[in-house]
């Protein structure tokens, strides 16, 4: 289990809970550092916020496919596990991220 994530018996297995898994986003070359990956990620997870509050996901996880790319995620907030190999971003982040950008507009 990861820690800070809220535990949740999934299928009664208590080896596994319920996550929203990302497993491929990508920018075409022309287009990237133009800020289309930073738009198309926080409406994921806007979105993830909004849902994973709803139906009870604590976490949205994603394998970056290089170092670079880890790093543009960690900027949005996520963290490491796996041994590093692997990232997840808290369902508590996603919400602070909604709702500082709601008390923004």
């Amino acid at each position: 289990m990861l820690a800070g994530a809220p535990y949740i018996p999934f299928f009664g297995n208590p080896r596994y809970f319920p996550c929203l898994s990302m497993v491929y986003l990508a920018v075409a070359q022309d287009r990237q550092r133009q800020g289309v990956g930073s738009t198309m990620m926080v409406k994921v997870i806007l979105d993830f916020a909004d849902y994973g509050e709803q139906i009870g996901l604590p976490l949205l996880i994603l394998t970056p496919l290089n170092r670079a790319v880890a790093d543009f995620y960690e900027g949005l907030g996520f963290e490491r596990y796996r041994s590093g190999a692997g990232m997840f971003l808290p369902l508590q982040t996603a919400i602070d991220m909604r709702d500082q950008l709601r008390a923004a507009e």
